[in-house]
């Protein structure tokens, strides 16, 4: 049978929904061939679902106005983004991210709050489980820079940090036991702002300066929580370091770079590269090749050279052969990587190759 987009004021119980439907944030909300009824109704209305395919039955008469009209088809090609966003791979990533977030949400609460025992396999299950919907290292970025809008909360930003740690653990070939301890530290970075209150966690602003001093203690309540468990110490360390900067100038200690533990100075550098690319309420993210530039200025002193040029370069080949908005107003594909200026690759634009490390006055400004 025919399906066509019926409006919300239009669906009645007992009609049949011929798609999924799903929420903004890529949530199933009902799946494929449920038979409505006025509290589904109402489910599509909670969350501004404004029509849904619905499998038209012959005695069904409904007024022109109830159809939603299908959406002109455009002659320009989808971008890479966009199809990124459609594919079937994205939304059961989302999926499984969203449920691994909710799970996260619990465990790490279950931990600040009552002292619950951290289980190193169970959390490390919950970051493996949202990488098997994933078939490389660059498709997991492809995920995770089409999927930021949606959260900017720590369980999703302790989520992200904790994926791109495992991906990190495989570019330095650690090992299975080692790769696995650096993603729960990924995972466990940032417990310590579960003690902090939460109104200046989500403060979506410019903290004051004695608001930026109450959360700068969230590394040593971290440590403090973490170091009172039976656990591979770099995982507590991690929580308590992963402020510190080779070059002295991080918190809470200010420690020189031959002491800082070498897993939290990993967990540094993804958790800046996260935080800056990543959306949140007050601004949007910056450009991965930004980010790339702006490590990049600082002369790589305040990060240990092995692991922050180790992954500045994966992060510049997942981008590879990906469309690119130049600030010049130009598009072009990424067709190789310049090691020696890491965010300035080499473009082919509709009628040209333009080398970036040759142009100091073009830069990349979105990835498309």
């Amino acid at each position: 049978m025919a399906s066509k987009k019926i409006k919300l004021p239009y669906l009645k119980p007992g009609m049949k929904i011929a798609d999924d439907v799903y929420n903004s944030e890529v949530q199933l909300i009902l799946p494929k061939g449920t038979v409505l009824t006025e509290k589904a109704i109402n489910r599509l209305s909670m969350y501004s679902i404004s029509a849904v395919s619905i499998i038209l039955e012959n005695n069904v008469a409904l007024p022109k106005e109830a159809f939603e009209q299908e959406p002109v088809r455009s002659s320009v090609p989808m971008t890479h983004s966009e199809k990124i966003q459609s594919s079937e791979a994205f939304i059961k990533y989302n999926e499984a991210f969203s449920e691994a977030k909710d799970s996260l949400h619990h465990s790490l609460n279950d931990i600040a709050d009552r002292n619950a025992q951290v289980d190193v396999d169970k959390m490390f299950e919950t970051t493996a489980e949202i990488l098997e919907h994933a078939d490389s290292s660059y498709q997991v970025f492809d995920m995770l820079h089409n999927m930021r809008h949606f959260d900017d909360s720590t369980y999703a930003h302790s989520l992200n940090v904790s994926i791109i740690c495992n991906i990190m653990g495989k570019w330095l070939n650690l090992t299975e036991e080692d790769t696995k301890i650096l993603t729960v530290a990924g995972l466990m970075h940032d417990i310590g702002k579960l003690l902090i209150p939460s109104e200046i966690i989500t403060k979506p602003g410019k903290l004051t300066s004695k608001e930026y001093t109450i959360i700068k203690q969230h590394p040593m309540r971290g440590f403090e929580l973490l170091s009172k468990q039976h656990l591979d110490p770099r995982i507590s360390y991690s929580a308590l370091c992963h402020h510190e900067k080779c070059d002295g100038t991080g918190y809470p200690l200010g420690l020189p770079a031959q002491k800082i533990p070498p897993f939290a100075k990993i967990v540094c550098i993804v958790d800046i590269y996260e935080a800056m690319t990543a959306d949140r309420v007050y601004r949007k993210g910056i450009c991965p090749f930004e980010v790339i530039r702006q490590f990049e200025a600082e002369g790589y002193q305040k990060y240990d050279t092995k692991y922050i040029l180790t992954f500045l370069k994966g992060i510049a080949q997942t981008y590879m052969h990906e469309t690119v908005l130049l600030s010049n107003g130009e598009q072009g594909e990424i067709v190789m990587i310049n090691d020696s200026a890491l965010s300035k690759p080499m473009l082919h634009t509709k009628d040209r190759f333009i080398d970036l490390s040759k142009e100091p006055e073009l830069k990349i400004q979105q990835i498309l």
